[in-house]
């Protein structure tokens, strides 16, 4: 049983590995295009258009400094809270689970295998 967990945890990782490596050359190969946008405001749908520029350094300086705009699904303006809010739960989890990895006898052997 724990082989077989073991075998699922390899093959997982595998799918990780090639969806990364996907998303890794989609930065460099797809071009930059206008992406639509459908908003359903009541029966009305209008369509507004983002800006997918792909891996550039220009939009990287665009970027840097927070510069806060409306979100395109509510129109609402962002803020440094929400924009929080997103990121400590992805990284508050992704810490959880390596923190829990000193509660291992070998950490390095016993977490890619699940086991403890």
């Amino acid at each position: 049983s724990s082989d077989l967990v073991a075998k699922a945890n390899f093959i997982i990782f595998l799918i990780v590995i090639i969806v990364l490596t996907t998303v890794f050359i989609s930065f460099f190969a797809v071009s930059p295009k206008n992406i639509p946008l459908h908003i359903t405001e009541g029966n009305i749908t209008r369509t507004v258009y983002g800006n997918f520029t792909g891996f550039k350094l220009s939009t990287l300086k665009d970027n840097l400094y927070p510069r806060y705009s409306p979100d395109y699904t509510t129109q609402r303006m962002m803020s440094f809270t929400t924009v929080f809010a997103v990121m400590f739960n992805g990284c508050t989890g992704i810490m959880a689970g390596s923190n829990i990895s000193g509660d291992l006898k070998n950490p390095s052997y016993s977490a890619p295998r699940s086991e403890e």
